[in-house]
Protein backbone atom coordinates (compact mmCIF):
# COMPACT_ATOMS: atom_id res chain seq x y z
CA UNK A 1 0.00 0.00 0.00
CA UNK A 2 1.18 3.57 -0.60
CA UNK A 3 2.18 5.84 1.89
CA UNK A 4 -0.42 8.13 3.18
CA UNK A 5 -0.21 11.82 2.30
CA UNK A 6 -1.85 13.29 4.74
CA UNK A 7 -3.33 13.09 8.47
CA UNK A 8 -6.50 12.61 7.47
CA UNK A 9 -6.02 9.65 5.12
CA UNK A 10 -4.10 8.39 8.02
CA UNK A 11 -6.60 7.85 10.47
CA UNK A 12 -9.15 6.92 7.65
CA UNK A 13 -7.07 3.80 7.27
CA UNK A 14 -6.37 3.32 10.98
CA UNK A 15 -10.42 3.70 11.12
CA UNK A 16 -10.98 0.94 8.69
CA UNK A 17 -8.68 -1.57 10.84
CA UNK A 18 -10.17 -0.82 14.10
CA UNK A 19 -12.13 -3.47 15.66
CA UNK A 20 -10.34 -6.44 13.24
CA UNK A 21 -8.51 -8.99 15.09
CA UNK A 22 -4.94 -9.79 13.90
CA UNK A 23 -6.29 -13.06 11.94
CA UNK A 24 -8.26 -10.86 10.33
CA UNK A 25 -6.25 -8.24 9.21
CA UNK A 26 -3.39 -10.88 8.02
CA UNK A 27 -5.76 -12.46 5.89
CA UNK A 28 -6.92 -9.61 3.97
CA UNK A 29 -3.27 -8.39 3.12
CA UNK A 30 -2.69 -12.34 2.55
CA UNK A 31 0.05 -12.34 5.07
CA UNK A 32 0.81 -15.56 6.76
CA UNK A 33 0.11 -15.62 10.87
CA UNK A 34 3.03 -17.05 12.67
CA UNK A 35 2.26 -20.05 14.94
CA UNK A 36 3.86 -18.20 17.78
CA UNK A 37 4.51 -14.60 18.34
CA UNK A 38 7.99 -15.73 20.62
CA UNK A 39 9.51 -17.04 17.10
CA UNK A 40 7.74 -13.88 15.26
CA UNK A 41 9.03 -10.85 17.33
CA UNK A 42 7.59 -7.90 16.39
CA UNK A 43 4.77 -9.34 13.41
CA UNK A 44 1.77 -7.31 14.72
CA UNK A 45 3.25 -3.79 14.32
CA UNK A 46 5.29 -5.00 11.43
CA UNK A 47 1.49 -5.98 9.95
CA UNK A 48 -0.48 -3.11 10.80
CA UNK A 49 2.64 -0.82 9.48
CA UNK A 50 1.58 -2.53 5.93
CA UNK A 51 -1.80 -1.84 6.37
CA UNK A 52 -1.27 1.24 7.02
CA UNK A 53 1.80 2.16 4.33
CA UNK A 54 4.63 2.96 6.67
CA UNK A 55 7.64 3.42 4.29
CA UNK A 56 10.31 3.79 7.07
CA UNK A 57 11.14 0.89 9.00
CA UNK A 58 13.89 1.00 11.16
CA UNK A 59 15.78 3.99 9.43
CA UNK A 60 16.01 7.05 11.35
CA UNK A 61 13.32 8.73 9.41
CA UNK A 62 9.31 8.80 10.56
CA UNK A 63 7.13 5.83 9.53
CA UNK A 64 5.38 7.97 7.43
CA UNK A 65 8.07 10.39 6.43
CA UNK A 66 5.89 12.44 3.76
CA UNK A 67 3.50 13.56 6.92
CA UNK A 68 6.32 13.19 10.01
CA UNK A 69 3.97 10.83 12.02
CA UNK A 70 5.75 7.90 14.15
CA UNK A 71 3.62 4.78 14.20
CA UNK A 72 3.65 2.86 17.98
CA UNK A 73 1.30 -0.06 18.11
CA UNK A 74 1.11 -0.68 21.87
CA UNK A 75 -0.15 -3.87 23.80
CA UNK A 76 -2.95 -2.99 26.52
CA UNK A 77 -3.75 -5.82 29.23
CA UNK A 78 -7.17 -6.23 30.57
CA UNK A 79 -7.54 -3.10 32.91
CA UNK A 80 -6.41 -0.51 30.00
CA UNK A 81 -3.05 -0.50 30.75
CA UNK A 82 0.53 -0.59 28.68
CA UNK A 83 1.56 -4.48 28.50
CA UNK A 84 5.43 -3.32 28.94
CA UNK A 85 7.77 -0.32 27.72
CA UNK A 86 7.46 0.98 24.42
CA UNK A 87 10.62 1.06 22.24
CA UNK A 88 11.10 4.37 20.63
CA UNK A 89 14.51 4.38 18.67
CA UNK A 90 17.78 2.35 18.56
CA UNK A 91 20.83 4.56 20.18
CA UNK A 92 23.14 5.84 17.81
CA UNK A 93 26.97 4.68 17.51
CA UNK A 94 28.06 7.99 17.54
CA UNK A 95 26.68 10.11 19.77
CA UNK A 96 29.19 13.17 20.29
CA UNK A 97 27.61 16.20 19.21
CA UNK A 98 24.42 15.33 19.20
CA UNK A 99 21.56 17.87 20.79
CA UNK A 100 18.29 16.82 21.82
CA UNK A 101 16.80 19.23 18.99
CA UNK A 102 18.71 17.24 16.50
CA UNK A 103 18.31 13.57 18.03
CA UNK A 104 16.42 10.24 16.28
CA UNK A 105 14.95 10.64 19.58
CA UNK A 106 13.73 13.64 19.40
CA UNK A 107 12.21 12.96 15.70
CA UNK A 108 10.61 9.88 16.54
CA UNK A 109 8.65 11.80 19.66
CA UNK A 110 7.24 14.78 17.85
CA UNK A 111 3.90 13.58 15.96
CA UNK A 112 3.20 9.66 17.28
CA UNK A 113 0.07 7.72 16.17
CA UNK A 114 -0.42 5.41 19.15
CA UNK A 115 -2.55 2.37 18.00
CA UNK A 116 -3.72 0.39 20.79
CA UNK A 117 -3.88 -3.62 20.73
CA UNK A 118 -4.96 -5.98 22.66
CA UNK A 119 -1.48 -7.38 24.68
CA UNK A 120 -3.34 -9.91 27.60
CA UNK A 121 -0.89 -13.83 27.51
CA UNK A 122 -4.15 -15.28 28.06
CA UNK A 123 -5.42 -14.19 23.99
CA UNK A 124 -4.19 -16.33 21.43
CA UNK A 125 -2.69 -13.40 19.54
CA UNK A 126 -4.55 -14.00 16.38
CA UNK A 127 -7.71 -13.20 18.20
CA UNK A 128 -6.36 -10.19 19.96
CA UNK A 129 -8.66 -6.94 18.36
CA UNK A 130 -7.28 -3.70 17.05
CA UNK A 131 -8.35 -0.65 18.77
CA UNK A 132 -8.56 2.98 18.34
CA UNK A 133 -5.51 4.41 17.24
CA UNK A 134 -4.94 8.46 17.90
CA UNK A 135 -2.72 11.27 17.03
CA UNK A 136 -0.44 12.54 19.86
CA UNK A 137 1.91 15.44 20.43
CA UNK A 138 3.57 15.50 23.41
CA UNK A 139 3.12 18.79 25.72
CA UNK A 140 5.71 21.64 26.48
CA UNK A 141 6.15 19.69 29.87
CA UNK A 142 5.90 16.33 28.77
CA UNK A 143 8.57 17.56 26.32
CA UNK A 144 11.00 19.51 29.17
CA UNK A 145 10.81 16.06 31.02
CA UNK A 146 11.57 13.62 27.85
CA UNK A 147 14.60 16.70 27.20
CA UNK A 148 15.85 15.61 30.85
CA UNK A 149 15.65 11.97 30.79
CA UNK A 150 17.55 12.11 27.43
CA UNK A 151 20.23 14.78 28.36
CA UNK A 152 21.14 12.53 31.35
CA UNK A 153 21.19 9.76 29.89
CA UNK A 154 23.17 10.97 27.11
CA UNK A 155 25.34 12.77 29.31
CA UNK A 156 26.63 9.64 31.40
CA UNK A 157 26.82 7.64 28.42
CA UNK A 158 29.46 10.49 27.50
CA UNK A 159 31.25 10.47 30.72
CA UNK A 160 31.16 6.94 31.48
CA UNK A 161 30.67 3.13 29.55
CA UNK A 162 27.46 2.08 28.24
CA UNK A 163 27.16 -0.45 30.11
CA UNK A 164 27.63 1.23 33.07
CA UNK A 165 23.90 3.38 32.35
CA UNK A 166 21.12 1.91 34.45
CA UNK A 167 17.25 2.01 33.08
CA UNK A 168 16.25 3.29 36.46
CA UNK A 169 17.45 6.25 35.22
CA UNK A 170 14.73 8.65 33.53
CA UNK A 171 11.39 10.07 34.39
CA UNK A 172 9.65 9.30 31.48
CA UNK A 173 12.18 7.62 28.73
CA UNK A 174 14.78 5.27 29.58
CA UNK A 175 17.88 3.23 27.72
CA UNK A 176 17.84 -0.62 27.97
CA UNK A 177 19.53 -3.28 26.12
CA UNK A 178 17.45 -4.16 22.97
CA UNK A 179 18.99 -7.43 21.14
CA UNK A 180 22.50 -8.23 19.74
CA UNK A 181 23.71 -6.98 16.29
CA UNK A 182 27.13 -7.78 14.78
CA UNK A 183 27.83 -9.40 18.03
CA UNK A 184 27.26 -6.22 20.05
CA UNK A 185 24.91 -5.72 22.62
CA UNK A 186 22.48 -3.06 20.85
CA UNK A 187 20.68 -0.32 23.44
CA UNK A 188 17.44 1.91 22.73
CA UNK A 189 15.51 3.96 24.33
CA UNK A 190 12.02 3.51 25.27
CA UNK A 191 9.22 5.15 27.01
CA UNK A 192 8.35 3.98 30.40
CA UNK A 193 4.73 2.09 30.83
CA UNK A 194 3.67 4.83 33.47
CA UNK A 195 4.18 7.45 30.58
CA UNK A 196 2.43 5.69 27.90
CA UNK A 197 -0.99 5.10 30.59
CA UNK A 198 -0.94 8.47 30.86
CA UNK A 199 -1.07 9.19 27.03
CA UNK A 200 -3.70 6.86 26.98
CA UNK A 201 -5.52 8.20 29.76
CA UNK A 202 -5.42 11.52 28.67
CA UNK A 203 -6.64 10.68 25.13
CA UNK A 204 -9.57 8.54 26.18
CA UNK A 205 -10.47 10.32 29.36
Amino acid sequence: MLEPLSITELLERTKNIEGMTIEQLANILGITMPLDLKYAKGFIGQLIEIALGATGNSNPVHDFPAIGVELKTIPITCDGKPAQNTHICILPDITYGQTFENSNFYNKIKKVLWLPVQGDKNIPFPQRYIGEGFIWEPSKTDLAILKNDWTEIMNLIALDSINNVSSKIGTYAMISPGGIINNKKQYSFYFRKKFTHKILLEHFS
